[in-house]
């Protein structure tokens, strides 16, 4: 388990940002930094739980020893 700082704010951007379905084609869209962020010191969370993991990790445990042929889905 890991100690997760909670003394740092989650980043709220200042400015509205465009949804993705709103950027079009490789232009490069204006963007700025917020100034009082402290972004060397952002608290990382991870992807997955630990039992989102186990579950990910015995998944892959039961397909690497399925020896069925049927290619159907696998519930």
């Amino acid at each position: 388990e890991q100690d997760v700082s909670t003394g740092v704010p989650a980043h709220v951007p200042c400015v509205d940002q465009p949804l993705t379905s709103e950027i079009l084609g490789d232009e490069v869209q204006p963007f700025s930094l917020d100034e009082e962020f402290d972004y060397e010191n952002v608290a990382l969370t991870p992807k997955f739980s630990f039992e989102e993991i186990e579950t990910i990790k015995e998944s892959s445990n039961q397909k690497g020893k399925d020896t069925n042929l049927d290619w159907g889905p696998h519930y």
